[in-house]
């Protein structure tokens, strides 16, 4: 098990294990990779600022036969801050959870989500992709959660993102937490003490969406982990 404890990342002082230099490409000021196996941050501070993602949480694999994704990381009293898409951002992988943590978004970066359903925006706080399951958030201050947005992975039949819970959390902006969702499942969205808006878009306008993005988004080809989904992705 790894720990980071008491850091604070940002453009001028970012993270990646995946990298000889260990640091990001720039897209992001800390990437947590598949490799890096369970995981805890402690008391870290995470500023996205104008990067792409501020906190990119990712699959690691050279080959189809060696990918790996992001299984039990824990984050206690962390702070995500800004990022021009997403605070926080997850491809793949679960069972991950939220101790105490703060989303702040400034509106320096990217506008803030106001609306659950008509907010078609990739831009949010939390986004959680690829066929993400098992994320907890507890006591936690946040504005909005984007659930099974169009990653590469989906140019096959994914499993859906799912088992996510708030316990305890509330809207620093006041009201609801959005929670919007494509290729998501809304009854696995729970909140206990929370008040919630839950918006996952119908099955029709997702499969427009997703067969969309398949010829005229983002469909890279040929990258290792593309065509694989793990049995823990299925079960977890």
């Amino acid at each position: 098990m790894t720990t980071y404890t008491n850091q604070t990342y940002n453009a001028n002082n970012t993270y990646d294990s995946d990298r000889p230099d260990l640091k990001t490409d720039g897209s992001s000021v800390f990437t947590l990779n598949g490799c890096d196996g369970a995981t805890t941050f402690e008391n870290c501070f995470f500023d996205g600022g104008t990067t792409h993602w501020g906190f990119k949480s990712t699959a690691t694999a050279k080959t189809d036969a060696d990918l790996q994704i992001v299984l039990n990381a824990t984050f206690n009293n962390c702070v995500f801050k800004d990022g021009l898409e997403r605070a926080y951002d997850q491809v793949r992988g679960g069972y991950v959870t939220f101790n105490n943590c703060t989303w702040i978004n400034t509106g320096i970066a990217r506008k803030r989500v106001t609306n659950a359903y008509t907010d078609l925006s990739q831009m949010c706080d939390c986004g959680l992709k690829g066929g993400v399951f098992g994320v907890t958030f507890n006591n936690c201050k946040i504005n909005d959660v984007l659930l099974g947005d169009w990653t590469i992975y989906d140019q096959i039949t994914r499993p859906k993102t799912r088992k996510i819970t708030f316990n305890n959390c509330v809207n620093p902006n006041g009201g609801a937490i959005f929670v919007r969702g494509w290729y998501a499942e809304p009854d696995t969205v729970i909140g206990v003490n929370t008040n919630l808006t839950v918006a996952i878009k119908p099955v029709a306008i997702t499969k427009a969406y997703f067969t969309y993005n398949k010829y005229f988004g983002d469909n890279r080809k040929g990258l290792p982990g593309e065509f694989v989904i793990l049995p823990i992705e299925w079960n977890g």
